[in-house]
């Protein structure tokens, strides 16, 4: 690895890469060394022949909080929800998105905490959706948007 701060975010596209072949996709990766456009981690096609390209947003441990009692903060500063679905999207695409976002929370290990995450997450990346499928009008909408 080149530059060890990515290996964590690598790690992460590995595993996102790893579940798609496990389950009997053709994988391809996306020529990152071509600089004249931007680029998903990779493709992957169903023996059927639907593809879908998979942009992986890896965790940023820098942006890491806890509250006081030391639970983990659940909030967007935290866990960059709208930025790092935001900059997946601004991707090209050939195909359909699957997009893996990486909350980097390994102090959640209780139920109440994980719906906690669920409750706030779930509802902040739809609302991000609808407002990016509305700002592009007509103009080449994806699926998500229907």
């Amino acid at each position: 690895m080149k530059n060890p701060d990515h290996f964590w975010g690598a790690l992460y596209e590995t595993y996102a890469f790893a579940l798609f072949a496990l389950a009997g996709f053709e994988m391809e990766l996306e020529d990152e060394s071509d600089g004249s456009n931007t680029h998903c981690e990779f493709t992957a096609r169903s023996k059927q022949g639907r593809a879908y390209v998979h942009r992986v947003q890896g965790p940023q441990q820098s942006n890491r909080a806890d509250n006081e009692d030391g639970s983990p903060r659940i909030d967007d500063e935290t866990l960059g929800l709208s930025k790092k679905l935001k900059d997946a999207l601004s991707k090209s695409a050939q195909h359909e998105r699957v997009v893996f976002i990486d909350l980097d929370l390994p102090n959640i290990t209780r139920l109440d905490q994980i719906e906690a995450v669920a409750n706030f997450a779930v509802p902040k990346l739809r609302g991000s959706l609808r407002a990016r499928c509305r700002s592009m009008g007509n103009r080449h909408r994806p699926s998500t948007c229907s």
